[in-house]
């Protein structure tokens, strides 16, 4: 356990464990999900989802009764890095989302055929969570091949390029540049945006609350 002068809010205890709850905001559900991420310790240092065995996602619809689900389902779940440390020293804090992914917010976005940096940013955030899951392990990377789509792809490159570093870079403020369109069919992005969220969410298991 650590020691409780260095853990003083569950942010620190989440960034000392290198764990993290993940809220996940969809219309196929009626409440948010909670996942639980971690940074495993191999040499890559890959962010890994706690998962089953059976390969799915650990996923429940209660953020108070997070800790007593991941106990409960202990001899079925597959989990490293520092996950049960991390259990271990959650009951001195009260558990919250360290993060949001709301796909609910870019469907909406993209059925009116907006796309603003918010919803930039939160297509990003989806994309990579699904990269995350679909590097768990060498059998699941074949999922890949959905976002490997041009399409797909497109918003998350423009967004890094465009959106993102842009901002770490000084001289391009100062010499008047211009951030560039991005032309893309929202409509058909949509299709194949709910492809990629239909086969993420098929890979999740709900724990329910009591």
């Amino acid at each position: 356990m650590a020691q409780q002068n260095d853990i003083k809010t569950f942010d620190d205890l989440c960034q000392h464990y290198l764990t993290w709850i993940i809220q996940y905001n969809s219309p196929t559900y009626d409440n948010p999900l909670f996942f639980v991420l971690y940074m495993d310790t191999d040499e890559e240092q890959t962010d890994r989802f706690v998962i089953f065995q059976t390969g799915e996602i650990f996923a429940t619809d209660s953020l108070s009764e997070l800790k007593t689900a991941l106990l409960n389902q202990s001899d079925t779940l597959l989990r490293f890095g520092k996950v049960d440390s991390w259990l271990a020293d959650l009951e001195t804090f009260e558990p919250e989302a360290n993060s949001v992914c709301d796909v609910g917010y870019i469907i909406t976005s993209l059925e009116k055929g907006v796309i603003t940096s918010l919803v930039l940013e939160e297509y990003v955030t989806f994309i990579n969570l699904y990269g995350d899951y679909c590097h768990q392990d060498e059998a699941k990377k074949q999922l890949l091949v959905y976002t490997d789509d041009e399409l797909i792809r497109k918003p998350w490159d423009y967004f890094y390029n465009s959106v993102f570093w842009p901002q770490y870079n000084p001289e391009q403020a100062t010499n008047g540049w211009k951030r560039p369109s991005l032309d893309i069919d929202t409509k058909i992005l949509l299709t194949k945006l709910n492809e990629v969220i239909r086969t993420f969410e098929s890979r999740i298991k709900v724990v329910k609350s009591a």
